[in-house]
Formats: structure tokens, C-alpha cells, sequence
């Protein structure tokens, strides 16, 4: 049968220390990605076990999305995709310096928390002394574990995969976008532009009128800045593999005025260190990381700035709109190289470049689980003529019941108000994928309406832009527009093409989506998650536990992709060997913090400093805080249960 290329991007949702259990489930997808298509390459069967799907042909990596953890992984990818060996297939998971041995290995509570009080830098990272893991060691271990093959201009440069490769990922143009969510504090400048006309009434207020000539591709005439703040960001890069790949890159961010919306850089130290210090920056989880000064350029600019973050979950834990905004980015800069070789495509390039399925991979260990739980048949988008938005009498039962604690409880008000905010500000990029998806069947449907209709237009339509090539593209992608002669179906190209103008489809098409989340009973299997932000960080037995956890759900995620889909398993709890055993390193960093919080207190005119510095108010409820602490992570059961202690090997 005939099979269709897939085009992937990867996402990767924050996960504080359960970014093991992700690295663990991208690592058995890669993998299974990479013998899928060496069995692609070499002419394999339908019934060959190593296909994925039997429609899918060869698959290529061109564009990630990261979020806190999942940005570390996310970069890891990158690497992966450079240097295969780093994925050690064949290999022990664990292994040091290898795509899940990393995190196994050097996430360690104790190689990563902070000395002191004073704050700490390194690279372009500044870190504060009074958080429990240290910002500027994460950095380092996230440079050690990205470091590329030594190599100076001199000397050749580190192998790289050959494209012909039976399992290679990357894309044949050798190039892959990564976006960074991360979360300005201080903010930056949201620009909004108004003709001056357009602003009455207070002349003063906002920026003075900008002239086109000040803006490079941006206005078409001048206009007022009243603009606000902003703090959720994305840093963009296009990482090549070759000095071509990165002039690619930059020419097209140049002609099509991104060049300050995302960097290009080849393979390499630079590359590495770049994507270490937004991944630790965007992994700044408040107070226990964060917050973190990064001192970087904007795009490709000679200039230097300083700025403050934390966490990118905060505002984006779930990058999936960054990831595919990359990979539109990517077809356009591909199109435009090549339009601007030849000045034109034929039908049969654009079908050789365009017919492909776009599959979103998005790994998420806290997936948001609203399905018949708190979901409300109010507002009125609920009132769709489905069944899906009706809720169960459980569900009514539950959700009268957190209404009536969280009105007498003022904890419980506070927790509701904290998941509403969060699961709202998370699950933006999902619904905005999904209603893409509904206008999209909406325009496939247009073409294929329009397949058996003739027109009497004569004027060609010239696929001279990447837009018209894109309009082709979307056509030649229908089954019916793929048996059209080439004259229908760019008469069919023009009207998507004119439609797509105002409706802002151009480039994009459906996306599936293959979610690789963690079991539904996931705070009994998952070791590290106790504790969310450190759990996983005090024992290495909860890290490989959460690492085989991660690989086994991946693999019956990729069992799924066959249709039909098998029946998810429900994995078991974790063992109790597998839980941390003791906080005392933990609680012994929470000591100092604490100490330097009430000094920090001391220096300031505050009524609670006298009360803050009494000597008899830290140890206590430190003691308090271990003796909670210990029992989250000792028992599965009986919190009041303690746990012996593990016998050394």
C-alpha cells in the first residue's frame, strides 16, 4: 500500500523531577520512530512489527515544544537527532551519559542544591542561594548533558547522522526548531500600534508616532505604541546541522521579519549552551529552583540583556502551539529556499513536499483529567447537540461537593482557585489545536466539493509564493485533489489560496495527536511524585522506577497506533523500595533557606522580623516539616506507618 510521510513535532509538558519518566517514554518512542523507518526504507511488509502504523511512511523530527522539565527533554531530542548514539538503544537505561541515564544519574538532590546563602552564576546563568536546588547546577548539568562532540574550527566537526540512514529523524534540509516557554517576571514590552488618527483625546499617552522607515518590515505607516506588559515567552531557535542549514534559516527569518522572533545556530557548543540555559531558566520552578537572571541576545542581535524568569509552566505547561507554530516556520523556510533557487514549483514538487500528515507527540505527566469529573453543562458552549458535555450524577455529587467545602473552608477555596487557574492557563494550546482542526475539515471539505467542478478561468495560477505553494499543497493532500489534472487542481489552489488570506489557515494543517501520559492512577505508581517538585530528586530507586514506568507507557501508547487500539493497561503502584526513604538532606536545605529568608527579613523595617529571628520558631517547624515529609515519601498506605530504612548495598 501506499504510505504517507509523517511529519512530527514532539511536546513536552513540565513535570518537576518526573522529567525522568519523560526522558524514559521519549526515549522508547524515538526509538521505535527509528526502527519504523529503517523497516520503511528497506521496502518492509505490512505485517513487519516494527511499522508504527501501516499508512505512515517515513517519519522525520522537524519541531519540539518544552516546558520546564519538559524542556530539558525537548532539548535532549535536539540531541538525539544530531547524535544518535546518545539514545544507547540496545543499551541500559540508566547508563551514564545517555538520554534517560542522565536524568537518573545527575538528578540528584544533593549534586543539585545549594551551598550557602549567596547567590551563584554560571554561563549566562545567575542564580539566587536561598532556594533548595541551585539554578546555576542545573545549568551545568544540563550543559554537561547536551555538550556536543568536542571540536575547535580546525578540526572536523562531531559525526553527524547521515540523512540516508535507515532509522534517521532528521529532516533531510537538517534542521529542527525547539520553542521555550518561559515566564518574564519584570515583563516585556507588548507592542499594540494604532494610526495616530486612531488615538484621541490623550496625544501624550504611549509611545511618540514610529515611522515605517524605524521598523523593518513591521508598519506600513506610522502609528502610536500603546502597548502593555507582557510575561509569558517563547524563545525560539533553528538548530542545523551544517553552516548551510543555519544561513537557510536566517535568510528566511530575515525575509519574512521574524529575524528578532527566533536565532539560528549550527550543532555545537554554542548551540548546547544556549538550549541549557533556557531549559534550566524555563525549569525555575518558584522557590524551590527560581527565580533565574539569563543574560542573552534577542535573536540574532550583537546586544545583550538581562532578564529575570521562572518557570514556564507557570503560564505554558503544555507547548504544543510553540512546537507546531516551529514546524510551519520550518515548511516555510524549506519552500522559500527553494523558491528562491527555481522561482517557481511544479505540482509534482509541491505534492513531493507538501503531501505529508502532520502527528503531534505530547508527553505529559500531570495530564489535566476533567472528564467526567468537574465538567459543567454552563456556558453555553456546553449546550452542543452531544452527549459528551452532560454530567453523571457522580460528577454532581462531586462537584456539589468541593463547591460546599470550598465555601466553608478556606483552604479548600484557595486549592480550587489554584487548579482552576492552572488547568485554565495549561489547556489553552490543546483547545486551540482542536478548533484549528474544525476549520480545517471545513476547508478540506471546500476542496472536495470542488474537485468535480470545472471553471472557466484560463490565467494560471503561478506557485511563485510559499503561500500559493502551501494553497496547492492542501489540495494535492485530498484524495480526490491528488487525482485532479494539474490545471483543476490549481484552479481549486487559487480559491483556497484567496480564502486562506483572510482566514488565516495558510500553512497549517490537522494535527493527531498521540498523547503519551502517565497511568490514571498515577500517584500510586509514580515514586517521585510524593513530593511533585523534589520527590524523585532524593532516592536514584524512585528515579528508575519512574523511568521504567515511562518506558512501559510509551510502549502501549505505540502500541495504540496500530488500529484497533488495545485497552489500556493499569499499571501497578510503586513498590515500597522504590519510594525516597528520608528527607533529611531536604529538610537540612530548607534549614538554611529558612535562615536566609529571616535574614533578608531582618534588613527590612518589618514588624514580624523580631518574631522571625526568635530561635525557637525555625526548629520546630522544621521538625514539623520533615516529620510530614518523611511520611509523604515513606508510605503508600498508613502515613503514620514509618518505613524502615533501605539496607546499603
Amino acid at each position: 500500500m501506499s504510505r504517507v510521510p509523517v511529519r512530527a513535532t514532539f511536546a513536552f509538558a513540565g513535570a518537576g523531577s518526573l522529567g525522568t519518566f519523560l526522558s524514559a517514554a521519549a526515549r522508547e518512542v524515538l526509538t521505535a520512530m527509528r526502527e519504523h523507518n529503517a523497516a520503511v526504507r528497506t521496502g518492509a511488509s505490512e505485517d513487519d512489527p516494527r511499522l508504527l502504523n501501516d499508512r505512515w511512511g517515513v517519519i522525520t523530527v522537524d519541531a519540539l515544544g518544552g516546558s520546564s522539565a519538559g524542556a530539558l527533554c525537548a532539548a535532549q531530542v535536539v540531541k538525539s537527532l544530531f547524535e544518535p548514539s546518545y539514545l544507547n538503544i540496545g543499551g541500559a537505561i540508566d547508563a551514564s551519559h545517555t538520554f534517560t541515564g542522565d536524568w537518573i544519574k545527575g538528578g540528584d538532590f544533593a549534586r543539585l542544591a545549594v551551598e550557602g546563602n549567596t547567590p551563584t552564576s554560571a554561563g549566562p546563568i545567575e542564580a539566587p542561594g536561598w532556594t533548595l536546588i541551585s539554578g546555576a547546577r542545573l545549568f551545568e548539568l544540563a550543559s554537561n548533558a547536551l555538550a556536543a562532540a568536542p571540536h575547535t574550527p580546525d578540526t572536523a566537526p562531531p559525526p553527524q547522522p547521515a540523512l540516508s540512514e535507515e532509522g534517521c529523524l532528521l529532516d533531510p534540509s537538517g534542521v529542527v526548531g525547539i520553542g521555550v516557554t518561559l515566564t518574564d517576571l519584570l515583563g516585556y514590552h507588548a507592542p499594540a500600534e494604532f494610526e495616530p488618527e486612531r488615538v484621541l483625546g490623550h496625544p501624550s499617552f504611549g509611545m511618540p508616532a514610529v515611522q515605517p522607515s524605524e521598523v523593518v518590515g513591521r508598519l506600513r505607516q506610522p502609528s502610536r505604541d500603546l502597548g502593555g506588559r507582557g510575561h509569558a515567552e517563547v524563545r525560539k531557535l533553528f538548530v542545523a546541522r551544517d553552516p548551510a542549514g543555519v544561513e537557510r534559516s536566517r535568510a528566511f527569518l530575515e525575509a519574512s521579519a521574524r529575524r528578532g522572533r527566533a536565532r539560528a545556530a549550527q550543532w555545537g557548543a554554542g548551540a548546547t549552551e544556549r538550549l541549557a540555559a533556557l531549559a534550566a531558566s524555563s525549569a525555575a520552578l518558584p522557590l524551590a529552583v527560581g527565580p533565574l537572571a539569563m543574560t542573552d541576545r534577542a535573536g540574532d542581535a550583537t546586544s545583550t540583556v538581562r532578564r529575570l524568569y521562572m518557570d514556564g509552566g507557570i503560564l505554558n505547561n503544555k507547548p504544543i502551539a510553540p512546537a507546531l507554530k516551529l514546524a510551519r516556520w520550518h515548511e516555510a523556510a524549506r519552500l522559500s529556499e527553494r523558491l528562491r533557487v527555481q522561482g517557481t514549483m511544479t505540482p509534482e514538487e509541491v505534492g513531493e513536499s507538501l503531501v505529508y500528515e502532520r502527528v503531534c507527540f505530547f508527553f505529559d505527566a500531570f495530564p489535566d483529567r476533567t472528564r467526567d469529573e468537574w465538567r459543567s453543562a454552563h456556558p453555553d458552549t456546553a449546550l452542543k447537540p452531544t452527549g459528551v458535555f452532560r454530567l453523571t450524577n457522580e460528577a454532581t455529587e462531586a462537584r456539589d461537593a468541593r463547591i460546599d467545602e470550598a465555601l466553608a473552608v478556606p483552604t479548600a477555596a484557595l486549592d480550587v482557585f489554584f487548579e482552576s487557574m492552572l488547568t485554565s492557563l495549561r489547556a489553552q494550546d490543546i483547545l486551540g489545536i482542536a478548533k484549528a482542526n474544525d476549520r480545517l475539515r471545513a476547508r478540506d471539505a471546500f476542496i472536495d466539493t470542488r474537485v468535480d467542478l470545472t471553471s472557466d478561468r484560463d490565467r494560471p495560477f503561478e506557485l511563485d509564493t510559499v503561500e500559493k505553494v502551501q494553497a496547492l499543497g492542501a489540495v494535492l493532500s485530498r484524495p480526490g485533489g491528488a487525482a485532479l489534472d494539474p490545471v483543476r487542481a490549481r484552479k481549486i489552489a487559487e480559491r483556497v489560496w484567496e480564502s486562506d488570506q483572510y482566514s488565516g489557515l495558510g500553512g497549517r494543517r490537522q494535527v493527531t495527536m498521540v498523547p503519551v501520559f502517565a497511568p490514571d492512577n498515577l500517584k500510586a505508581v509514580l515514586a517521585g511524585e510524593g513530593l511533585y517538585a523534589v520527590g524523585g530528586l532524593l532516592d536514584i530507586d524512585a528515579r528508575q522506577h519512574d523511568a521504567s514506568v515511562g518506558t512501559r507507557v510509551a510502549r502501549e501508547v505505540l502500541r495504540g497506533l496500530r488500529s484497533p487500539a488495545p485497552p489500556p493497561t493499569r499499571l501497578p503502584p510503586a513498590p515500597e523500595s522504590a519510594l525516597p526513604a528520608d528527607t533529611g538532606m531536604l529538610v537540612s536545605r530548607l534549614r538554611i533557606s529558612g535562615l536566609a529568608l529571616i535574614d533578608a527579613i531582618g534588613r527590612r523595617p518589618n514588624p514580624v522580623r523580631f518574631f522571625a529571628k526568635l530561635p525557637l520558631q525555625l526548629t520546630p517547624f522544621l521538625n514539623m516539616a520533615k516529620r510530614r515529609l518523611d511520611r509523604a515519601v515513606r508510605s503508600p498506605g498508613d502515613p503514620l506507618e514509618p518505613k524502615p530504612p533501605k539496607e546499603q548495598a
